[in-house]
């Protein structure tokens, strides 16, 4: 019932918002050619599918882990009144790492945020499923600093490593197989869960994503430099 004012609100501003002027109008042949083009372009560049394999890696550990979060909370037994606080602190803490993202990374070496998101996204999920406690709960909030952190943080990224023509195509290539991959990776998850319990399954995830995790980052010193 809380959300419903906020859900009228959005699709009230959706009624005016206006498409901006077509700069010109492709055939189907062209649009073809566009999207193929950019498919070479991102199969024929390490950079660009080494960006694409590690962002999708983090985005689709973190939409399955969050799908786990309701169930965790059923399993240890936690508070229902502490759901809505726990969600509450998710979301500050996501808006805090968004709003400092630069500032933050501006600290740091590229490479050694890119360990820390590995590690922040592998090493609470691999506790949780180890130790199934009240307590472990925690573990939930070093995943939203890196949903708050990563969008602004690979935006920059992106910037620095490709130029204006082909940022725009490989946004897109990116979105789509992050896509596909949620779709497998949520079903296949789906079915282990149903097998073999959620406390296990949390702990081949953690397993999975440190394992892939840290070979990219050894690909990553290679591709980059």
């Amino acid at each position: 019932m809380l959300s419903i004012p906020g859900v009228l609100l959005s699709l009230g501003a959706t009624l005016f918002l206006k498409e901006p002027p077509r700069g010109k109008k492709l055939t189907g042949g062209e649009q073809w050619g566009m999207m193929k083009s950019g498919i070479l372009f991102t199969a024929n560049h390490k950079e660009v599918k080494w960006i694409i394999g590690f962002t999708t890696l983090i985005g689709v550990t973190s939409k399955i882990w969050f799908f786990t979060y309701n169930p965790y909370f059923e399993l240890v037994k936690l508070d229902l009144r502490l759901y809505g606080i726990v969600f509450f602190a998710l979301n500050i803490i996501a808006w805090f790492f968004s709003r400092y993202a630069h500032r933050i990374s501006g600290r740091f070496t590229e490479r050694s945020i890119l360990i820390l998101m590995v590690f922040l996204i592998g090493l609470p999920i691999l506790f949780m499923g180890s130790v199934v406690s009240v307590v472990s709960v925690c573990m939930v909030f070093p995943q939203n600093i890196v949903r708050g952190f990563m969008r602004p943080f690979f935006g920059e990224f992106l910037n620095r490593h490709l130029n204006s023509e082909n940022r725009a195509t490989v946004i897109s290539v990116q979105q789509s197989v992050g896509g596909l991959a949620q779709f497998v990776a949520l079903g296949a998850f789906g079915f282990l869960l149903k097998s073999w319990g959620l406390a296990l399954c949390l702990q081949i995830l953690g397993v999975a994503v440190l394992g892939l995790g840290i070979k990219a980052i050894l690909k990553y010193k290679k591709i980059f430099g």
